[in-house]
């Protein structure tokens, strides 16, 4: 009976962590295509790349992210392990496209990488870094440009926010055994991967307002 009420409460984590995870998704397609409005592009033909590209590189982010808290204790739990593969399979491309053979082939497979020792996931990760860092940084001006477009009250960064935190939290119990050092990992890893870039691209972007207002 315990175990079945752990599998439950496991599954209801997962649940509530893929939740957040598709509010995400929705987030950045909507924001993607508010952007492509204010251009008055949004009936070009490759809009739809367009909105779906920007989803898509969050995800990899995100990716990286879980499994930097998920090892950070030294047990990446099976639990943890299979809800990054899902998300990771729900797009065709995801964090292991980074690395692609002659033929555009993934090199890796989600078995591959989980079957590594811990060195050559760290290897792994400081390559995705070098690799995604300029992209994710791209993203996040695109991001802060187009909210201070929308309102100073910034309502995507205020949603981006919120999903996050339901994201993490349910994530950091799906092996539920969450653990302090994974609660600090969890906080230092999005601030350093998603929250300072964000702010340092929100007051990057709201200087180049003022600029193009004249006010500078």
């Amino acid at each position: 009976m315990e175990d079945n009420d752990n599998k439950a409460l496991a599954e209801d984590f997962e649940k509530k962590a893929s939740d957040a995870f598709d509010s995400m998704m929705d987030l950045f397609n909507r924001l993607t295509k508010e952007s492509l409005s204010l251009v008055g592009n949004q009936a070009s033909t490759d809009s739809d790349k367009i909105v779906g590209s920007m989803a898509i590189l969050f995800s990899g982010i995100l990716q990286e992210c879980l499994i930097e808290i998920g090892i950070a204790d030294g047990d990446f739990d099976l639990n943890e392990r299979l809800f990054v593969e899902k998300i990771g399979n729900r797009y065709p491309i995801s964090l292991l496209s980074a690395f692609v053979d002659s033929d555009g082939k993934a090199e890796l497979t989600w078995d591959g990488f989980f079957a590594m020792s811990p060195h050559e996931r760290a290897n792994f990760l400081d390559q995705v870094k070098k690799t995604g860092t300029p992209l994710a940084l791209q993203l996040y001006s695109f991001f802060a440009s187009v909210d201070l477009t929308v309102s100073d009250e910034h309502p995507y960064l205020s949603e981006l926010k919120g999903y996050l935190v339901d994201f993490i939290n349910a994530y950091l119990s799906i092996d539920l055994e969450r653990t302090e050092l994974e609660n600090t990992r969890a906080v230092d890893v999005l601030k350093d991967n998603i929250l300072n870039p964000l702010e340092e691209a929100y007051d990057e972007a709201g200087i180049e307002a003022h600029r193009i207002d004249g006010k500078a």
